[in-house]
């Protein structure tokens, strides 16, 4: 079983051993077969989806729509830090600031109900956060995404919120 913290991938990149750009074949040797591929580009453990690019190596690690504590399946033994199921948005904030991580915080214009917070570092890691109360998931943390290559948030219209340079 490979450790996996939240902590970490928020504050450095890192998933575990692995990072944005390993091979799938290192994966595969480190962790085995997966809980589930989803299909050729996409593994699951657990809750955790390890999409890959067209060299075949990391290019994405997703977390979204879990319920309670995130699981890593039967690979993976995640510390999910401070990101559980429903963590209030403030709470995760304060976090940032106390560790004196540069993020920014934008409300995507297509939905008011939720917040992105994206940690302004390399690799860029994104946090979303449920603050309506018409979606079917609880009001608080729903996700996090780590990418290779970074979403130009700027081109997904959010009104503008917070930001800690």
């Amino acid at each position: 079983m490979v450790d996996v913290s939240l902590k970490a991938l928020v504050l450095h990149g890192d998933f575990g051993p692995f990072w944005l750009g390993s091979p799938r074949r290192e994966l595969l040797e480190a962790l085995g077969e997966p809980d589930g591929p989803i299909d050729a580009t996409i593994w699951k453990f657990g809750d955790i989806e390890v999409m890959f690019d067209k060299e075949n190596a990391i290019g994405l690690v997703n977390l979204h729509a879990f319920e309670g504590i995130p699981s890593g399946g039967k690979h993976l033994r995640l510390d999910p830090w401070i990101l559980t199921a429903g963590a209030v948005l403030d709470e995760c904030l304060h976090e940032l600031v106390r560790l004196q991580i540069r993020f920014s915080c934008d409300q995507p214009e297509w939905d008011p109900g939720q917040f992105l917070v994206t940690v302004r570092e390399k690799p860029h890691v994104h946090l979303q956060f449920l603050v309506g109360d018409d979606s079917d998931w609880p009001r608080g943390f729903h996700g996090i995404w780590m990418e290779r290559v970074p979403t130009n948030i700027g081109d997904l219209k959010l009104r503008k919120g917070v930001t800690r340079d």
